[in-house]
C-alpha cells in the first residue's frame, strides 16, 4: 500500500511540475506578442528543465548577494533593458538600482513588454543595441 500511494505522489508532483511550466507562460511573456514559433520554444524550454534545475535557479535568485562595490569598480558601458509589463520581477526598480551601482549605464525600458522581452516579436535587440550606440 505504501508503494502504491508514493506511486500516487510522485505521478502528482510530476504532473504538477509539468503543468506549472504551461501556468508560467503569463508570467514570462505577454504571448499575444510573440510568435507560434516563439510561444512553442519558450513553453519547451520551460518544460526540458528538470526539477532539480529549477530549484537550484530558485535558490540561487533566493540567495544571490553580489558586492555592489565590486560592480561599481565596471567602467565599461552597461546597457540595462528594463520591462514595465514583467509580471514576475520588478524589472524596472531593479534597472534604476543598478543605474547608480553602475558609473557608466544607460536605462532604456521597453513600455509594453513582459519579462521574456527579447522573445517578443516587436522588440530587436540588435536594433536596440544601434539605437543606443553600444554597437
Amino acid at each position: 500500500m505504501a508503494q502504491v500511494r508514493l506511486t500516487f505522489i510522485s505521478f502528482y508532483t510530476y504532473f504538477f511540475y509539468k503543468i506549472s511550466s504551461f501556468a508560467a507562460l503569463p508570467f514570462l511573456a505577454h504571448l499575444n506578442k510573440l510568435s507560434k514559433a516563439a510561444r512553442q520554444a519558450l513553453l519547451n524550454s520551460t518544460r526540458s528543465a528538470p526539477k532539480k534545475t529549477a530549484n537550484q535557479r530558485l535558490s540561487l535568485i533566493r540567495e544571490f548577494d553580489v558586492d555592489e562595490k565590486k560592480l561599481s569598480q565596471i567602467t565599461q558601458p552597461v546597457l540595462l533593458i528594463a520591462s514595465t509589463k514583467d509580471r514576475l520581477l520588478p524589472s524596472v526598480a531593479e534597472a534604476q538600482r543598478l543605474t547608480s551601482i553602475f558609473t557608466n549605464s544607460h536605462l532604456i525600458t521597453l513600455p509594453h513588454s513582459g519579462h521574456s522581452c527579447l522573445v517578443e516579436a516587436d522588440v530587436n535587440l540588435y536594433n536596440i543595441l544601434i539605437e543606443e550606440k553600444f554597437i
